[in-house]
Protein backbone atom coordinates (compact mmCIF):
# COMPACT_ATOMS: atom_id res chain seq x y z
CA UNK A 1 0.00 0.00 0.00
CA UNK A 2 2.61 2.20 1.03
CA UNK A 3 4.44 1.49 -2.22
CA UNK A 4 1.53 2.54 -4.43
CA UNK A 5 1.14 5.48 -2.80
CA UNK A 6 4.54 6.50 -2.95
CA UNK A 7 4.42 5.93 -6.78
CA UNK A 8 1.00 7.92 -7.17
CA UNK A 9 2.88 10.92 -5.05
CA UNK A 10 5.86 10.80 -7.83
CA UNK A 11 3.48 9.92 -10.46
CA UNK A 12 1.94 13.58 -9.61
CA UNK A 13 5.10 15.70 -8.68
CA UNK A 14 6.16 14.46 -12.29
CA UNK A 15 3.03 15.73 -13.80
CA UNK A 16 2.78 18.98 -12.58
CA UNK A 17 6.61 19.82 -13.17
CA UNK A 18 6.27 17.95 -16.70
CA UNK A 19 3.13 20.71 -17.30
CA UNK A 20 2.64 24.04 -15.62
CA UNK A 21 -1.10 24.42 -16.80
CA UNK A 22 -1.77 21.14 -14.59
CA UNK A 23 -0.71 22.96 -11.91
CA UNK A 24 -2.85 26.00 -12.43
CA UNK A 25 -5.85 23.98 -12.58
CA UNK A 26 -4.82 21.62 -9.38
CA UNK A 27 -4.59 25.38 -7.53
CA UNK A 28 -7.80 26.44 -8.99
CA UNK A 29 -9.82 23.31 -8.38
CA UNK A 30 -8.86 23.22 -4.68
CA UNK A 31 -9.39 26.93 -4.34
CA UNK A 32 -13.05 25.71 -5.74
CA UNK A 33 -13.23 23.23 -3.18
CA UNK A 34 -12.35 25.03 -0.29
CA UNK A 35 -15.28 27.80 -1.19
CA UNK A 36 -17.37 25.13 -1.89
CA UNK A 37 -16.74 23.61 1.70
CA UNK A 38 -17.00 26.92 3.64
CA UNK A 39 -20.87 26.64 3.33
CA UNK A 40 -20.43 23.08 5.35
CA UNK A 41 -20.80 24.65 8.82
CA UNK A 42 -23.63 26.64 8.29
CA UNK A 43 -25.95 23.40 7.17
CA UNK A 44 -24.57 21.64 9.65
CA UNK A 45 -25.99 24.52 12.18
CA UNK A 46 -29.52 24.59 10.71
CA UNK A 47 -29.57 20.25 10.95
CA UNK A 48 -28.07 20.56 14.52
CA UNK A 49 -31.16 22.77 15.08
CA UNK A 50 -33.70 20.62 13.52
CA UNK A 51 -32.69 17.70 15.25
CA UNK A 52 -32.34 19.39 18.88
CA UNK A 53 -35.99 20.78 18.46
CA UNK A 54 -37.19 17.05 17.69
CA UNK A 55 -35.74 16.09 20.38
CA UNK A 56 -36.73 18.00 23.04
CA UNK A 57 -40.56 17.72 21.59
CA UNK A 58 -40.08 14.07 22.07
CA UNK A 59 -38.20 14.68 25.28
CA UNK A 60 -41.44 16.26 26.60
CA UNK A 61 -43.64 13.71 25.03
CA UNK A 62 -41.87 10.93 26.66
CA UNK A 63 -41.80 13.34 29.96
CA UNK A 64 -46.33 14.02 30.02
CA UNK A 65 -46.57 9.76 29.00
CA UNK A 66 -44.49 9.44 32.52
CA UNK A 67 -46.44 11.58 34.54
CA UNK A 68 -49.62 9.66 32.79
CA UNK A 69 -48.68 6.10 33.41
CA UNK A 70 -45.08 6.65 35.54
CA UNK A 71 -45.15 2.41 35.63
CA UNK A 72 -44.88 2.11 31.76
CA UNK A 73 -42.79 4.61 30.60
CA UNK A 74 -39.41 5.40 32.68
CA UNK A 75 -38.66 9.34 33.42
CA UNK A 76 -34.55 8.00 31.89
CA UNK A 77 -36.65 8.14 28.58
CA UNK A 78 -37.37 11.96 28.60
CA UNK A 79 -34.68 13.00 30.03
CA UNK A 80 -32.49 11.15 27.93
CA UNK A 81 -33.96 12.88 24.89
CA UNK A 82 -33.84 16.43 26.37
CA UNK A 83 -30.15 15.81 27.45
CA UNK A 84 -29.66 14.86 23.82
CA UNK A 85 -31.51 17.75 22.34
CA UNK A 86 -29.33 20.11 24.34
CA UNK A 87 -26.16 18.97 23.22
CA UNK A 88 -27.74 19.49 19.77
CA UNK A 89 -29.02 23.06 20.23
CA UNK A 90 -25.58 23.99 21.96
CA UNK A 91 -23.56 22.62 19.02
CA UNK A 92 -23.51 25.70 16.84
CA UNK A 93 -22.47 27.36 20.17
CA UNK A 94 -19.87 25.08 20.41
CA UNK A 95 -18.57 24.30 17.10
CA UNK A 96 -18.32 28.95 16.91
CA UNK A 97 -16.61 29.38 20.37
CA UNK A 98 -13.67 26.33 18.92
CA UNK A 99 -13.57 28.04 15.57
CA UNK A 100 -12.97 31.73 17.37
CA UNK A 101 -10.02 29.78 19.78
CA UNK A 102 -8.64 28.32 17.08
CA UNK A 103 -7.84 30.86 14.48
CA UNK A 104 -5.12 33.50 14.05
CA UNK A 105 -5.67 36.43 13.78
CA UNK A 106 -2.30 38.10 14.15
CA UNK A 107 0.75 37.13 13.12
CA UNK A 108 2.43 36.99 9.25
CA UNK A 109 1.97 33.56 8.32
CA UNK A 110 0.72 33.50 4.73
CA UNK A 111 0.85 30.88 1.71
CA UNK A 112 1.03 31.28 -2.21
CA UNK A 113 -0.76 29.08 -4.42
CA UNK A 114 0.28 27.01 -6.95
CA UNK A 115 0.48 28.95 -9.86
CA UNK A 116 2.76 30.89 -8.07
CA UNK A 117 4.95 28.85 -7.61
CA UNK A 118 4.83 27.57 -11.59
CA UNK A 119 8.43 29.17 -13.49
Amino acid sequence: MKKILGTLAIAGIAAVAAEPALATQLSNMIENTGNQISAVPVYINYVSYIIGIALAVAGIAKLRAHADNPAQTPIKDGLGRLIAATAFISLPFVMTMLRASTSTTTGDASFQSLSALTP
